[in-house]
């Protein structure tokens, strides 16, 4: 034997590495997991989102018809009370100052929300500076109706 061949018969025969521990394995995993995890807390969100203001707007509703059963005056409050609450909750950015509001400029603000003119050009005037003053106006329920559907119409765009 040569030393060539003894050279050669020292030499093992040639395999490929094993592959490393399976890095990609549990990055993959992981990454999958967090995606879950974002997912379901996404979803999670925007179902208590909807409950939120679905009880809103049963709320709306509720106040809506209450007023329409109670003493003018009463009820006339009561919607006012809503419309100040409605619009301080979803204009609170925008307009920070819209709590200190009354009056014409009060009722402008309520139509530019809203997007009507019915509080300074209908019956919706009764809800300014003239609110707790005797009135021969009364709420209709044609009135609580139409504000019914304008907070509905209103949360919904």
């Amino acid at each position: 034997m040569t030393e060539t061949e003894k050279l050669l018969a020292q030499l093992k025969d040639i395999h490929p590495p094993a592959a490393p521990e399976s890095v990609v394995s549990w990055t993959w995993w992981l990454t999958i997991c967090i995606a879950l995890v974002s997912i379901t807390l996404l979803a999670l969100w925007f179902k208590r989102a909807n409950a939120c203001e679905h009880t809103a707007l049963n709320y709306v509703g509720t106040q809506c018809k209450l007023a329409c059963e109670e003493p003018v005056d009463q009820g006339r409050l009561r919607i006012a009370r809503l419309l100040r609450q409605y619009v301080l909750s979803v204009d609170h950015t925008t307009t920070p100052h819209a709590h200190q509001l009354h009056g014409e400029a009060w009722l402008q603000h309520l139509n530019t929300t809203l997007e009507t003119d019915w509080f300074t050009e209908g019956r919706g005037r009764q809800f300014g500076d003239n609110l707790y003053q005797r009135q021969d106006q009364t709420l209709t329920v044609e009135d609580c109706e139409y504000i019914n559907r304008l907070l509905n119409r209103s949360s919904q765009s």
